[in-house]
């Protein structure tokens, strides 16, 4: 984040093999040229872009140096975690067994599954196995609750563990927009419950959309938010 010409207030997402930048990091690039994503007929380009909030593109960037500032502690421990998991299930499974289940935790299948694996995954239709969505949000959270259930804790106590945990997890798994929308409807279920009212999945979907597109309405584009 960060401003062009210190005018325009901005955000960039640089691609690079410096391997020892991290969340919260100052870069600065000397100078870039900028070109804006477009639709064709092939791919809705800009419009997948435009879901992650990126809407412009620097290219040939030259003069790129790196400040560490180390302001997102967590973000950078969870994400260094997260290397670590897939790195050690790789060395241990082998790389294509490591990486596919690496995927299925995390949803991160760029960098652990090659190109070929998921175009047969998607042609078996199955490609949706690999992104942090639903499935893992309600496992995490109803583990977690029977959990406290066991431990008697007080259901404020629980509702706010949960709340943690899935926070937690979204990090972990980079944010997904799928992860998002399950875990505010999953958090509207047990609010409803704490407080002893009544709510449905049509009421906790609205409010989900509702919320993710505040934040960013080309939300809708995503192919994560479609499907979820």
């Amino acid at each position: 984040k960060g401003k062009i010409d210190g005018r325009t207030s901005a955000r960039a997402v640089l691609y690079t093999d410096i391997l020892d930048v991290g969340y919260g990091d100052s870069i600065d690039v000397g100078s870039c040229l900028f070109n804006v994503p477009e639709n064709t007929y092939l791919y809705n380009t800009a419009d997948r872009l435009r879901s992650e909030r990126i809407y412009i593109i620097l290219d040939d960037a030259e003069d790129i140096s790196v400040e560490a500032r180390s302001s997102s502690r967590l973000r950078n421990i969870l994400a260094n975690y997260r290397e670590d998991i897939c790195g050690k299930l790789r060395l241990e499974m082998g790389a294509d067994e490591g990486g596919f289940l690496a995927g299925m935790l995390f949803g991160k299948a760029s960098g652990t599954i090659d190109g070929e694996q998921r175009t047969i995954l998607s042609r078996c239709g199955i490609a949706h196995i690999l992104a942090v969505s639903g499935l893992h949000i309600s496992i995490a959270a109803a583990a977690l609750m029977w959990l406290m259930r066991m431990l008697r804790a007080n259901r404020f106590v629980a509702f706010a563990a949960m709340n943690v945990v899935l926070l937690l997890l979204i990090m972990m798994a980079d944010s997904p927009v799928s992860a998002v929308r399950a875990a505010i409807m999953a958090d509207m279920i047990c609010t409803a419950r704490l407080f002893r009212r009544q709510t449905d999945v049509f009421t906790s979907l609205s409010t989900a959309v509702l919320l993710i597109c505040t934040v960013n309405p080309y939300s809708i584009y995503s192919a994560g938010f479609q499907m979820s």
